[in-house]
């Protein structure tokens, strides 16, 4: 009874001019879907990583890269992605680490990643690309399939040739090509800033040797030379008068520099600066007939130099010698009994400090 039918209805649209379709031809219009092992993903940002891509919309990028479902929950997954994501700040650089197992554990492939980046929330679409050609290299690295047409569609305008990179996939179970280098962040476009205390030792600017405690602070913006400001203060010498009277030296000064010179690696850096310096030389006496305290204004040139070695992101150890070339050697002196004027200190014509440091700070 079925086989007349068909066969009157297969006369019928012979008779009418159409030809029989089989129910078995193929649809048209839509593209397979694309099929693969199915993932677990364990995604782990350490500490300094918080602002890191989430394991949610790392998860959702790959399956977009790779145009089909991927991770499961581990009871229904082939394979197990984990996944780990810190900041190095020995080498200043994000450091991430994923490894594929199958449910064996047998480690199937792994790769490590390591990138300077001003944010992490940068780094999303590199670390999804690398986790896809780790996963599945042939569809993370296949080009994309254009829509299909429908039949009625006129067909369309060639798209323009875009530059695409030339990647060589590997076979099944090997190792992932290493996946293209984003463009690093341009350091120039980053404020820059240390803050410092320093404590060391100078000559030729007080009696003998003085000790100095200083502060400092140095600020780089972004394509230009940094900048530096300092607070001097070279704790009092004491130097006798003819075995009776006392004078007390000392001196406060402030200094204003520029930076043009600046080199790094991690973790060292130095910068060199220039710039000028303004005091007040002072004197207390004991003993004398007179005495009163005095004091005098005094400046110069400044060369220095800051060495740096960073223990993390924000502490730094500081060593800054500096050079000081007064504009004039001012002098401190008194008059002895027989009213002869006799010098107590004098700047001497080159002067120099060196300190060791704390800083804090992001450089």
């Amino acid at each position: 009874m079925f086989a007349g039918t068909w066969l009157v209805a297969a006369v019928a649209r012979a008779q009418s001019g159409e030809a029989p379709v089989p129910s078995s031809a193929p649809q048209t219009g839509a593209a397979a879907p694309r099929t693969g092992r199915t993932s677990a993903l364990s995604w782990v940002r350490l500490p300094g990583a918080e602002a890191c891509i989430a394991a949610p919309a790392l998860a959702a990028a790959v399956e977009a890269r790779l145009g089909r479902r991927v991770f499961v929950p581990p009871s229904d997954a082939e394979l197990s992605v984990e996944g780990t994501i810190a900041y190095r700040p020995e080498a200043r650089k994000f450091h991430a680490s994923f490894r594929v197992a199958d449910r064996d554990g047998k480690v199937l492939g792994s790769r490590d990643v390591d990138e300077s980046a001003t944010s992490c929330d940068k780094l999303g679409d590199r670390l999804a690309f690398v986790l896809s050609v780790l996963i599945d290299p042939e569809a993370a690295l296949a080009p994309a399939e254009p829509p299909t047409a429908a039949a009625n569609d006129p067909p369309p305008e060639p798209a323009p040739r875009a530059s695409a990179e030339r990647v060589t996939p590997v076979q099944a179970g090997g190792p992932p090509p290493a996946p293209p280098a984003p463009p690093r962040p341009t350091p120039s476009g980053t404020w820059r800033w240390m803050a410092a205390a320093e404590f060391g030792g100078s000559a030729g600017l007080v009696p003998d040797v003085g000790w100095v405690i200083a502060g400092s602070v140095l600020v780089t913006p972004p394509r230009w030379p940094g900048l530096r400001a300092k607070a001097s203060s070279f704790l009092p010498s004491s130097r006798r008068i003819e075995g009776l009277a006392l004078a007390e030296i000392g001196l406060v000064a402030g200094e204003l520099a520029v930076c043009p010179l600046e080199a790094r690696r991690a973790p060292f850096g130095i910068t060199a600066c220039l710039g000028a310096f303004v005091g007040q030389l002072s004197a207390r006496g004991q003993g004398f007939p007179d005495s009163r305290g005095y004091s005098t204004t005094v400046g110069g040139g400044v060369l220095e130099a800051v060495a740096e070695l960073a223990f993390t992101r924000w502490l730094s150890l500081t060593l800054s010698p500096a050079l000081v070339v007064p504009l004039s050697r001012a002098r401190l002196a008194y008059d002895d009994a027989a009213s002869v004027r006799r010098t107590i200190f004098e700047l001497s014509a080159v002067g120099g400090s060196v300190a060791l440091g704390l800083a804090i700070g992001s450089r």
